[in-house]
């Protein structure tokens, strides 16, 4: 499923000639187990469980990527944290997209 989300979000970045590369990972047991116990909540509540990074060469590249993601048919967008126009105290420049 992982990989087909990964070429699905490919094809649509690809399709709108935004060059790219994709990394996914999975929340780590132990750490899932941390979060529900310091959250008191139930696993289908995290949302977090699978990160998906898509990089691109600028930030002007960021927000297109972020307009085909939210438009894509085969995810379900809730929210974006937007850290580029609002950068964490440290310096950090990203979009979070929840799904």
């Amino acid at each position: 499923m992982i990989c087909d989300i990964i070429n699905l979000l490919k094809e649509d970045l690809n399709k709108a000639d935004i060059e790219n590369e994709i990394y996914m990972r999975l929340k780590e047991p132990y750490s899932v187990l941390k979060k529900m116990t310091r959250k008191e909540v139930p696993i289908d509540a995290l949302k977090d469980l699978i990160a998906c990074r898509i990089i691109v060469k600028s930030k002007a590249l960021c927000y297109n990527a972020l307009d085909v993601v939210k438009s894509s048919p085969h995810l379900d967008w809730l929210y974006t944290k937007d850290y580029i126009n609002r950068p964490k105290s440290n310096g950090y420049q990203s979009l979070h997209n929840i799904m």
